[in-house]
């Protein structure tokens, strides 16, 4: 199941196997032409339906100014390293910056070796800024209201699959 375009903004998913009334399955993000999450992992795919379903109520506490001019590596030392180096605690210069950035848990476990975050522009555009195991920053752009969209349709997809 595919929703989006892969070289802009997409989600796909594979559902493979099912225990009971979980369904386990392959995880997806493509942003910008690169594909976020691990292939060997098998998730638990209601749980990304359920983080997918949180990510849009999130969305405007996304908007921080001070990190628009930043590149890449800036913003994830910033609002990555630095968080989690606090354990948690609150970065003093951008409160509350794990619920407002960090979406690595969308994934669950197919994104354990991703540092993936993501912004608002003061354009209203999406910004993605990640890493893989800890190498170098990339980030995309996506078009105003482009994310809202992919993830709704997801969210009903899933819906539909696994029943509301």
């Amino acid at each position: 199941m595919l929703r989006g375009d892969k070289a802009e903004f997409a989600i796909e998913i594979f559902p493979r196997r099912q225990i009971e009334e979980q369904v386990f399955g392959q995880f997806f993000m493509h942003v910008g032409g690169h594909r976020l999450g691990d292939p060997s992992d098998q998730t638990l795919l209601e749980g990304c339906r359920n983080w997918l379903r949180d990510l849009d109520a999130d969305a405007p506490m996304r908007r921080e100014p001070q990190l628009d001019n930043c590149d890449a590596e800036d913003v994830l030392r910033l609002a990555w390293d630095d968080v989690m180096a606090s354990s948690g605690v609150d970065h003093p210069r951008f409160p509350s910056a794990f619920r407002r950035f960090h979406i690595a848990h969308v994934g669950m476990s197919a994104f354990d070796r991703f540092d993936v975050l993501l912004m608002l522009t003061s354009t209203g555009k999406s910004r993605f800024v990640w890493r893989h195991n800890g190498g170098l920053a990339h980030e995309h752009f996506v078009g105003q209201g482009v994310t809202r969209r992919v993830v709704a349709a997801t969210v009903l997809d899933m819906n539909r699959l696994f029943g509301a």
